[in-house]
């Protein structure tokens, strides 16, 4: 297969799912004699007090070098397959997840962590993994091989990988996995293909900081912000290294339609890596080329805990961290500073979309159509289709599986008649409609105004330039600086801190219970006030 290399970076990964423990409310009771940082592992966020009650009699720098080290986790129930995880949202929504844990798993030694999202989001159901024959799966014998652990988190609508339920989910199954496995914070890797890839590169633009890099396959670098509620900013990606697949041949998003995207990110001076593979098709049978690169990626390129530099744009407060930088508040009523220009494009859509979600687990002849969309311009909805209904014709090609649909649909542009044919209640029906005309777009949609920072730091010094910020927090570590020495803040030209900074149990306990980073801990904060 012949491939093609362009510049930009961002992982690859695959369609898994994986699963664990949910446990939610207090922390559970633990013999006194378990190990400190063992019993403020099972606390949360919310039990800030109740874990400061627990280390009282343990100094800062005693406490910071417990964590930093631990590695008491227990053995697991199951090594060499996987384990479900029920995350309970709320009354009515229960996620499952699946985590495979390698045959070699030693809980006493860090280990890599590969989040890998599914295609096919957009169903009405979560997929169960249960039963399911790991050892015939390639890409699972390779984490076994390499001893990785990995994680399936699955989606449907309602908590799909670019609305906030499903994004929350994500980090909480993350931390899950932190709280019961030696997870390698700085080699925890997201990606994933087709909606997957999609949803890796929405991470990357709004949640990123958990990541060393990541492996969108066969994606769509705007379906996040196309989808979902959220805003996408390209500039963000400067903070994560992305390694990206395409296919020449791709039905949905092939090399030629996704390069205009992904040169707006180089543009954005992204460290991204492009990968074409020009005969392959929505599918992801070059994997037998990336796996040796995934291998070195994850062996030699961890993540940075405390970059020198940051970029950070944002309309939502509900994203608005980056590593060591958080802000805390806007004022979108200023005009923007000079530097910050909106990466956007207009792309043109002239895809073809008859306008369902199919059911992938029906196994008769036809397409069965799970739910229809909402977009009064596509045939499906204008020819009046519903749930239940078997696409079994489109023209006079007959339509056996999604395959032969995809096939059926590359007859057809933009603007052209088309029949329909179904089954309903077991009688046949043939519906006449048209595709809609081409129609051009924004990639990336702009309802809100952003504000935006970026910032960098120099020895004790941070010299922050910021657009629309009304206030921001700096997280300490004393990687970064010296904690014996002033530490200057300097704001668009202006010194708005200088002193020492206090070292501050309630910040690094607080900060570790929300994010169960043993290799990223904060001492203490600046909190910074720029208008």
């Amino acid at each position: 297969m012949k491939r093609t290399y362009l510049l930009i970076a961002i992982i690859l990964l695959t369609t898994f799912t994986t699963s664990l423990l949910a446990k939610k409310g207090a922390p559970p009771s633990l013999p006194k004699e378990t190990n400190l940082v063992a019993r403020l592992m099972q606390y949360g966020s919310q039990d800030v007090d109740e874990a400061m009650h627990l280390v009282a009699s343990t100094s800062l720098e005693t406490l910071a070098n417990q964590i930093k080290t631990f590695n008491e986790y227990p053995i697991p129930d199951t090594i060499g397959g996987l384990v479900k995880i029920v995350h309970k949202i709320s009354d009515t929504l229960v996620a499952p997840a699946f985590l495979f844990v390698p045959e070699g798993y030693n809980p006493q030694k860090p280990t890599p962590l590969l989040v890998i999202l599914h295609g096919g989001v957009s169903g009405s159901e979560f997929r169960d993994m249960g039963g399911y024959d790991w050892r015939k799966d390639e890409r699972i014998t390779l984490f076994n091989e390499k001893g990785w652990l990995a994680l399936f988190p699955m989606g449907k609508v309602g908590c799909l990988w670019w609305d906030p339920v499903g994004m929350a989910n994500i980090d909480w199954l993350v931390r899950e996995v932190k709280s019961h496995y030696n997870v390698d914070d700085d080699r925890v890797v997201m990606g994933g293909f087709s909606d997957g890839a999609s949803g890796s590169f929405h991470f990357g633009m709004l949640n990123p900081t958990d990541y060393a890099f990541f492996t969108p396959r066969s994606g769509h670098l705007a379906v996040g912000s196309l989808a979902g509620p959220s805003q996408d900013y390209v500039p963000n990606l400067v903070n994560r290294p992305a390694y990206v697949t395409v296919g020449g041949r791709d039905q949905l998003y092939p090399t030629k339609r996704m390069m205009p995207l992904l040169k707006l990110a180089l543009d954005a001076c992204a460290p991204m890596w492009i990968t074409s593979y020009d005969t392959a098709s929505h599918n992801d049978g070059y994997m037998v080329f990336e796996y040796p690169l995934l291998v070195e990626r994850v062996e030699n390129r961890p993540r940075e805990p405390f970059p020198m530099r940051l970029y950070w744009e944002l309309d939502d407060l509900r994203f608005n961290r980056i590593d060591w930088l958080e802000i805390t508040s806007l004022d979108t009523t200023l005009p923007p500073a000079e530097w910050h220009k909106d990466y956007n494009l207009k792309l043109i859509d002239d895809r073809i979309t008859i306008g369902f979600i199919h059911n992938p687990e029906y196994e008769g002849e036809g397409v069965y159509i799970n739910s229809i969309t909402e977009d009064t311009l596509l045939p499906a909805v204008k020819a009046g289709l519903k749930p239940g209904d078997i696409l079994v014709a489109l023209d006079t090609l007959d339509i056996t599986d999604i395959a032969s649909l995809n096939n059926a649909k590359m007859t057809k542009k933009r603007g052209d008649k088309v029949s329909l044919t179904i089954i309903r209640d077991g009688q046949r029906m043939t519906f006449e409609t048209e595709f809609p005309p081409v129609k051009e777009y924004d990639a990336f949609k702009r309802q809100r105004k952003s504000a935006a920072l970026k910032a960098q730091r120099l020895g004790n010094i941070f010299i922050v330039e910021t657009s629309r910020i009304g206030s921001f927090t700096i997280y300490i570590n004393p990687q970064m600086v010296r904690m014996d020495q002033p530490i200057i803040v300097q704001v668009d030209g202006k010194v708005l801190f200088e002193g020492l900074v206090e070292p501050d149990q309630r910040v690094l306990v607080s900060q570790f219970l929300k994010d169960k980073d043993r290799k990223r801990l904060w001492w203490g904060k600046i909190d910074v006030v720029v208008r």
